[in-house]
């Protein structure tokens, strides 16, 4: 789910599907080798019990109080590991932040402050680490010493107590040596599980909140309804997020017709993107309905093109950052589709033309043409509705007039949804919806959303006057 996804730290997520992953896997094999000696140990100790049952019922009394100890050990490390786990996930965290700001830290002498918090907080795994080991070294330096005092006093409590025949219970000490060397390798392995199961813990609690996260966005669109005039149709959407008292969204309805531009305006923190991720399936209402009218009765969720105002650019070449490493699109495609964001200038005069490296998050790149790619790569994708959200901010005004004339010159059958505060982006909008505290007002014509109470253009269009 999106909002389990939000409330998520992109590190702590790297993490867990690396370290957390690899520590599993390490610990599963030490569960099986656990288990392999287990079976032997147990093999040597009933070998033992059919020359003589004594012995063996001896070595079971004095192995349960060893056993005691080892768990005390076990208990102490598991503890530690569940610390170890939080501090890794914080490091991993504290690191992801640092890189995704180095450039705000580097140029504002801020630099040396985070990099103190990162050091600490690698200092301290490294001292929950050097306890585990402690720990570790304790259980690995006592197991021989166990084994011999437990095998030496089964030895002398047959020889001594009971008169046990010598070469009789020699045989029944070796086997009950062997097992419970076994046993002792046994303490080994498990104590490298209960090492990492802090991080498995961690690990499982992630999957099943991931098997329980659902994708399914029936609970949001019904399309039960038809219609040849309309997309999307919200009545009476109300939204507040968990962590506040105050609904965002208020009795919003608005209906997106086919084949049009239709444009969501308001002032910064009115709740624009709030309302797209509602469309989007992305967040869930409280309150109202949602319906999606397909192209046809089959259809059960729209082919929907998003560029975001965050949206991201892989490591990788421009072409593969346009097709996502599909193979079904020809160059005369990913041609025109550059030429439509106004980008194909650019790309053509490169030395390596779409074969560019981008750099990570296209920093190789300005913002508009990172926001071109974008662009294009959704036009390729040939959506039958295409959703703009202040995708054209980081555009200069000529490229961004150029870039919506070629979505509304040659995109006749595209459903566009534009969310914008910039009058230049919304200009071009069949109809627009203008949303002011968490209220919206419309529909309405470019005209007239410059003079409406709620418009953020409404200042600007006095001041003109």
């Amino acid at each position: 789910k999106y909002a389990q996804f939000s409330n998520r730290n992109a590190g702590e997520m790297i993490n867990m599907n690396t370290d957390h992953i690899h520590k599993a896997i390490r610990s599963f094999n030490a569960y099986l080798l656990s288990i392999s000696f287990v079976v032997m140990g147990l093999s040597y100790f009933v070998l033992s019990a059919i020359i003589s049952l004594r012995p063996t019922i001896t070595l079971m009394a004095l192995g349960t109080m060893v056993a005691f100890f080892f768990k005390t050990i076990n208990q102490y490390v598991l503890a530690k590991s569940i610390e170890n786990e939080k501090y890794h996930n914080y490091s991993a965290k504290l690191f992801s932040d640092l890189l995704g700001s180095f450039e705000y830290f580097k140029a504002t002498f801020q630099f040396p402050k985070i990099q103190k918090r990162y050091l600490k907080s690698i200092h301290q795994i490294s001292n929950i680490q050097k306890q585990i080991n402690q720990a570790e070294s304790i259980s690995e330096s006592t197991k021989e010493f166990f084994a011999l005092l437990i095998v030496v006093s089964i030895f002398w409590i047959e020889i001594e107590i009971f008169n046990q025949s010598i070469p009789k219970i020699i045989l029944v000490v070796m086997l009950l040596y062997r097992g419970v060397s076994n046993f002792m390798n046994v303490q080994g392995y498990w104590q490298m599980v209960v090492n990492n199961l802090g991080f498995i813990k961690s690990l499982d609690s992630e999957l099943k909140n991931m098997a329980t996260a659902s994708c399914d966005h029936s609970n949001v669109y019904r399309t039960d309804r038809k219609s040849s005039k309309y997309v999307f149709q919200a009545k009476e959407i109300q939204f507040r997020y968990s962590n506040s008292k105050a609904d965002v969204l208020q009795q919003i309805n608005f209906t997106i017709e086919r084949h049009k531009i239709t444009a969501i305006t308001g002032k910064s923190g009115e709740g624009k993107s709030t309302l797209l991720k509602i469309l989007l399936g992305l967040l869930h209402p409280q309150k109202g309905e949602l319906y999606f009218f397909g192209e046809n009765a089959n259809q059960k969720s729209p082919k929907i093109g998003y560029i975001a105002q965050n949206a991201k650019l892989f490591d990788d070449t421009i072409k593969n950052n346009l097709t996502l490493w599909e193979d079904g699109f020809s160059n005369e495609q990913i041609e025109k589709a550059l030429k439509k964001s106004s980008l194909w200038d650019f790309v053509s005069a490169l030395e390596n033309k779409m074969q560019t490296i981008v750099g990570d998050n296209g920093v190789r790149l300005s913002g508009g043409q990172k926001q071109k790619i974008l662009i294009a790569r959704e036009l390729l994708k040939e959506p039958d509705i295409l959703i703009l959200d202040e995708a054209t901010s980081s555009i200069d005004t000529t490229s961004e007039q150029n870039i919506l004339n070629q979505i509304v010159l040659y995109n006749i059958k595209l459903t566009v949804i534009l969310i914008s505060h910039r009058e230049s982006s919304i200009k071009f909008a069949d109809n627009i919806y203008v949303l002011k505290n968490g209220r919206m007002t419309g529909p309405m014509t470019f005209e007239e959303a410059k003079y409406d109470q709620h418009s953020p253009f409404l200042s600007k269009t006095k001041q003109t006057i």
